[in-house]
C-alpha cells in the first residue's frame, strides 16, 4: 500500500468512534463514482493469484481471511482522478 492510500485509510478510520454516525464519515470521491457490474468484477479479479490457492486451505479460519484478502485486494484500483460531472448540453458541444 502506497503512502496516499495509507492516508486515505488511516483518515477513514479515524472518522470512526464507537456509536458514532456513519452517515457522517466522508469517503473519497472514487468510491462513490458510479461503475458498471462489469468494471467492479474487473478490479476483483485483479489478483487471481491469491484466489486460487484458496481451495488448498484447510483451516476455516484461514480460508476466511485468504477470501478477504482477495476481495479487499481488488479495491485498490481507482481511477488517477475524479471525473468531474459534465452536464448534458456540455457533452452535446463536445459532440
Amino acid at each position: 500500500m502506497d503512502s496516499e492510500q495509507g492516508n486515505m485509510l488511516s483518515h477513514i478510520i479515524s472518522q470512526l468512534r464507537p456509536g458514532a454516525d456513519l452517515s457522517r464519515v466522508t469517503l473519497p470521491t472514487f468510491i462513490l463514482e458510479p461503475r458498471s457490474m462489469l468494471e467492479r468484477i474487473t478490479n476483483f479479479m485483479a489478483h487471481p493469484e491469491t484466489l486460487l490457492p484458496i481451495t488448498e486451505v484447510q483451516d476455516p479460519v484461514q480460508r476466511f481471511v485468504a477470501v478477504t484478502k482477495f476481495y479487499l485486494s481488488g479495491w485498490h484500483i481507482k481511477p488517477p482522478y475524479a471525473y468531474p460531472p459534465s452536464s448534458l448540453a456540455h457533452m452535446q458541444q463536445l459532440m
